[in-house]
Formats: C-alpha cells, structure tokens, sequence
C-alpha cells in the first residue's frame, strides 16, 4: 500500500516540480545561447529569469512540503486518508519520501542547469580540467583522516545529508501536528509556527548538552561519523514517534 501512495504523491506534486524544472533548463539553454550571440539584453532578461526561478523552486519546496502534509493530513482531504486501509505511519512515510525524492531531483536539476550556464567559461574548463588531482588529493586526504575508510566515510556523508534533510521536514511536520491538538483548536497556525521555534531551539541544546558530554576530540574521524550518524536517527525516530502518536492518537480535523 505504501507503493500505491507514493505513487499518488509523486503524481500530485509532479505537477508542480516538473514544469518548472523544465523551465529552468529551457531557461538555462536560451541564457547561454544569448550569451554566446553577444545579445546582451536577452541573456540580462533571462538571467533574471533564472534567478527568479530558482528561488520560486526553494519557496515552492517548502510550500509543498507544508501544504501536502497540512492539507492532505491534517485538514479536509485528512477524512478521507484516514479511511484508507493503512497505518498513519504509511501516510507519514509517503510524504517524507516523497519530499526527499524531488529535493534530490531539485539538486540534479541545479547542477545540470549550471553545467548549461558555465559549460564554455574558461574557469569551468578549468575546474574541469583540474578535478582529477583535486579529487584524487581529497581521496588521499580521507585516507589518511579516516584510516582508509574511503567508501565507509562517503557512505556516511551521503547518509548524514539525507538524514539531515529528513530531519528538517520532520521538524515542520511535527510542528504542524502540534498545532492540530485539541486544546489549540482556535490558534493552530499560530501554535505551529511557535511550535517550529521551539523544537529549533530544544534541538540546538540538546546537541550542545551532548557535545559538552560526549569527547568529540578525542574520537577518530570515523567514529566521530557514525556516532553523527547514529544520533540523527535517533533524533530522526523521536520526531516521528512524535508525529505518528499525535496523528494516530490526538487528531483534531474539525
């Protein structure tokens, strides 16, 4: 069942990523043709073009995360997901994999669209030129910082984003739910707003509190990657633990 509805999410949000996606790259293309033909005030309007679709897709992400989740979840369209044969966890589930899949795509995006803009500057070229040694001296350097562990560490790091990333939309999503209690039924958006603040606030001190707990210093670079790692899906399980049992437990959609 949770194939069926992510299937349902993709579909719904394609509708909104994909077009401008599109854009971007036809945008891309016709900034550098313009560029290329010495036709300064189309590549200046195109230009400005890009920069404003590019943060249209940073502000659409973060709607689209609030209102699939909002919307969908909590609100109106939340009476009929909850008469469908599943675990609230599977509606949950949808919805963060849903967010990761396009903001993976939104970052393959950004770069093909700066490889179009950039591809024959002469300071690409170069970059392209000199990434060989540059990276075979940062395998060299993680080598030695990590006692060779080069798949393990690159593992880990690519873990860690993806984590990070879960992390921040649980935050939001757990906000969200907190304003749907029950006893906030007259101030939900305000509620979850704070709610955003607060959780932001809780989490830099308990990282703090743990940091002045736990001797970083002293670990190698790789254990100090995997307890990284272990404590955001902690973080990552609690939060939600957190949003499962108040959409399962506490739910308010009137």
């Amino acid at each position: 069942m949770l194939g069926k509805l992510l299937k349902y999410e993709i579909k719904a949000t394609s509708r909104t990523f994909l077009p401008i996606y599109g854009a971007l790259i036809l945008v891309a293309l016709v900034n550098r043709l313009f560029r290329m033909g010495n036709i300064d005030l189309g590549f200046g309007l195109t230009t400005l073009i890009l920069v404003g679709l590019f943060v249209a897709l940073g502000v659409l992400t973060l709607i689209v995360t609030i209102q699939r989740f909002n919307r969908n979840l909590l609100g109106d369209e939340g009476y009929l997901m909850f008469t469908l044969p599943v675990e609230p966890s599977q509606l949950i589930f949808s919805k963060i994999i849903t967010t990761v899949i396009w903001g993976i795509l939104s970052g393959i995006v950004g770069v093909m669209t700066f490889v179009i803009l950039l591809g024959d500057y002469q300071i690409f070229k170069e970059f392209i030129d000199a990434w060989p040694q540059f990276w075979n001296e940062l395998m060299r350097g993680i080598e030695e910082e990590f006692n060779g562990q080069v798949v393990l560490v690159s593992f880990s790091i690519l873990v860690i984003g993806i984590l990070s990333y879960v992390e921040g939309i649980l935050m939001i999503y757990l906000a969200l739910a907190t304003g749907q209690l029950p006893i906030f039924a007259k101030h939900r958006g305000i509620i979850s707003f704070v709610a955003f603040f607060v959780l932001n606030i809780a989490l830099e001190l308990i990282m703090e509190l743990i940091g002045s707990i736990i001797p970083f210093s002293t670990m190698s670079g790789t254990t100090t990657l995997i307890v990284a790692m272990c404590g955001i899906i902690i973080l990552d399980i609690v939060l939600f633990m957190g949003i499962n049992y108040i959409v399962s437990k506490h739910l308010n959609l009137e």
